[in-house]
C-alpha cells in the first residue's frame, strides 16, 4: 500500500519519471453536438475515458444534443478506432446533463448505461472488431 501512495501525505510521487509531454499524438471528441445557450456555459460533466492493460482507450462520447451516448474504442497509440456501440440511455429531466460513465472490470469487460435502468456490457475491451455486448436488467 505504501507504493501506492508513497508518503502519508499521498503524494504519489513516482521514483520513475514520466515522458515529456512534447507534442500532442492524438485526439477526439466527446461531444459531438454541444449545445449553445445564451451564457455561453455549459452545464454538461463529461464521463472520464477508460485505459485497459493493452492500452486500449474506452471513450465516452455524447452524440445528439437530447443526449445520445455511444462509447468508443481506440488505439491508445494513434487513436485509431477498433469499433463503437450506441446506448439508448438518455438522460433524466434536468438543468444539466450527467455523465455518461462506463467502467472497466479487472476481466477486461465494460459495462456502461442502457435506457430503462438496464446496462450493457462488452466481454473484451480490446478487441480490434466490434464485440458482442448484451443487457442485463436490475430489478429491486
Amino acid at each position: 500500500m505504501e507504493r501506492l501512495r508513497h508518503d502519508s501525505q499521498h503524494t504519489a510521487i513516482s521514483p520513475v519519471a514520466s515522458q515529456p509531454l512534447l507534442h500532442l499524438h492524438w485526439q477526439t471528441s466527446v461531444d459531438l453536438s454541444v449545445p449553445t445557450n445564451n451564457t455561453g456555459e455549459l452545464f454538461i460533466h463529461y464521463g472520464s475515458p477508460l485505459i485497459t492493460r493493452s492500452n486500449t482507450v474506452i471513450v465516452p462520447v455524447k452524440t445528439t444534443v437530447a443526449g445520445g451516448f455511444r462509447i468508443e474504442s481506440r488505439v491508445g497509440g494513434t487513436g485509431a478506432t477498433n469499433w463503437m456501440q450506441s446506448s439508448d440511455w438518455s438522460p433524466p429531466p434536468h438543468g444539466w446533463y450527467p455523465s455518461f460513465s462506463p467502467t472497466l472490470t479487472p476481466k477486461n469487460r465494460i459495462y456502461f448505461p442502457g435506457g430503462g435502468g438496464t446496462v450493457y456490457y462488452c466481454d473484451n475491451a480490446d478487441s480490434t472488431n466490434h464485440p458482442p455486448s448484451a443487457k442485463s436488467r436490475f430489478t429491486g
